[in-house]
């Protein structure tokens, strides 16, 4: 069987097809990302020249450009000028030390807190949306109040035009790649982004 393409191995294996080898992507490849400066394309080149299974989320906007959502592609996310923000630490005696996060809008206060463990990757900053925080939130920043929501509306203001530019150019690239590369081109799930906000316990269905 001639070496099949990262998109012909998915397709045998979901057809419980035999394949040349079992398919073998990894979600996260850390240390090989920062290798590659962030650069998704150059990542899934690399992987691919390690014999592994690629494939390429977009927007690629690398981690260290998306600060409030490095665990969100696709549209930025901007808070509304009349937004402000502040952050603040505590050490609670003989236990942990917590972060507090709290955004003050026209619309009332959202208000966030995490205890902080030994692999926290953010400093002393709490990101918007950010999957460390989820298993560490003292108190998610929505509980489902109506004010929290009134609020959440500065939190999430609309894209600016050269956004919607650079979303709808992208595909185009990615595509054309992922024929070039024989790799895989994925989607994203929206139950996450309830998770971020609201916590596991918060997720209804």
């Amino acid at each position: 069987m001639p070496n099949l393409t990262s998109q012909e191995r998915f397709r045998r294996a979901l057809g419980h097809q035999t394949p040349d080898h079992v398919f073998c992507c990894f979600m996260s490849f850390a240390a090989l990302r920062r290798r590659c400066h962030e650069d998704m394309y150059e990542l899934v080149r690399a992987e691919r020249f390690m014999g592994l299974d690629s494939f390429l989320f977009i927007p690629t906007l690398s981690r260290p450009l998306r600060p409030e959502h490095p665990e969100l592609r696709g549209l930025p996310v901007r808070f509304h000028p009349a937004a402000r923000i502040q952050d603040r630490r505590e050490h609670v005696p003989s236990q942990h030390l917590v972060l507090y996060k709290e955004y003050s809008t026209p619309a009332g206060k959202l208000q966030t807190s995490v205890r902080i463990s030994d692999d926290w990757p953010h400093g002393d900053h709490i990101p918007f949306i950010d999957d460390y925080q989820v298993p560490r939130a003292i108190k998610p920043l929505l509980t489902g109040d109506a004010v929290e929501l009134e609020a959440l509306h500065y939190l999430l203001t609309p894209p600016q035009s050269n956004d919607i530019a650079q979303f709808k150019a992208e595909p185009e690239r990615a595509h054309a790649f992922a024929r070039e590369q024989g790799v895989l081109l994925p989607g994203g799930g929206g139950a996450s982004a309830r998770i971020w906000q609201s916590g596991f316990a918060g997720l209804k269905t």
